[in-house]
């Protein structure tokens, strides 16, 4: 059994790289002018993310140096495709479609990526979308779907155990790194299946496991990642902006990282009756004991605030 390794953050030749590509016109400097998308930095690596779907995936070549973008091809549909396709037989004629015809062929500027954007709905589920807007309305969020493998085990794949969103948060003097897993209100994993069993609660804990595992690979990290989206803030020339407890971070401030309290639960997705079903009262309840506190819920995500105390339950239906 091998040890599997946490890394985030980019080198200072792919800033560079970065940096000079944001002053030229094309897909990168409108990445950065549209602020309604996520940049989510990985391993020597970006994904650009539209309602939890990477619409970029931006390497740098290691000799060239070169950024390299890549896109899968369901974002490429050109929406003036039309007509029909024959089927003879068991066969599609496909036609100039099999020769790439009916997908996009050029960056064209802001109008492409909105074209991006709209064919990447189709693929977004709810869930998805209430993440991307929560990450949109704190400041504090670094990252997006994080993922953490268990140790490798010769000959089995590596599980990967995943949090929605990773923020920071105030904590006296220092800052502490935070991590929460997002789940719609109608989610099987977040009620108690047959036995009595929450899946939700299983997931934080393994977590929360894994954290104490990487605590000092994901600390290290995500220091780096707050000085990467602080440059990377730099290159939109006042259309991006990180809060200040990333700039603090970024400049040497103090993370810290308690696993056993850092995972929390968001729920969100529900209405006013079910806000105040004896259902929901109830497990809301356990859960509320069983994280510690750290539920979050509101009927829309436009009502979260990861940051502050948990609504009461009677505000959650007010909120719904």
């Amino acid at each position: 059994m091998t040890e599997a390794v946490f890394r985030r953050g980019l080198s200072d030749r792919f800033v560079a790289a970065l940096a000079r590509l944001a002053e030229e016109p094309g897909w990168w400097a409108d990445v950065l002018a549209d602020t309604s998308l996520v940049i989510a930095v990985r391993d020597e690596r970006l994904n650009v993310y539209w309602h939890g779907q990477s619409l970029f995936r931006v390497t740098q070549d290691p000799t060239s140096g070169v950024i390299r973008a890549a896109i899968h091809p369901k974002y490429l549909i050109d929406p003036a495709l039309g007509g029909e396709v024959l089927l003879s037989g068991a066969s599609f004629d496909l036609g100039k479609l099999a020769q790439g015809g009916g997908f996009l062929s050029n960056y064209e500027g802001p109008a492409t990526l909105g074209i991006l954007k709209r064919n990447a709905d189709r693929f977004a589920p709810g869930e998805k979308r209430g993440v991307h807007d929560i990450m949109l309305a704190h400041q504090d969020a670094v990252d997006i779907e994080v993922g953490l493998a268990a140790p490798k085990v010769p000959g089995q794949r590596t599980p990967v155990a995943r949090a929605d969103i990773a923020m920071f948060e105030d904590a006296g003097t220092r800052i502490r790194l935070s991590f929460w897993e997002a789940k719609p209100f109608t989610n099987q994993e977040l009620w108690p299946d047959r036995t009595g069993t929450t899946a939700v609660l299983g997931q934080i804990a393994t977590y929360a496991d894994l954290l104490r595992q990487h605590r000092d690979a994901v600390l290290q990290s995500y220091r780096r990642v707050a000085q990467n989206l602080s440059t990377i803030a730099a290159m939109s020339h006042g259309r991006r902006t990180v809060s200040d407890r990333v700039a603090r971070v970024a400049s040497g401030a103090t993370l810290d990282l308690d696993p056993d309290s850092a995972v929390g639960l968001v729920v969100f997705g529900y209405g006013r009756e079910e806000a105040s079903s004896p259902r929901w009262r109830g497990h809301r309840a356990m859960l509320e004991t069983a994280l510690g506190g750290r539920l979050r819920a509101a009927g829309s995500t436009s009502n979260l605030r990861l940051t502050k105390c948990s609504a009461s339950i009677d505000e959650a239906v007010e909120d719904a």
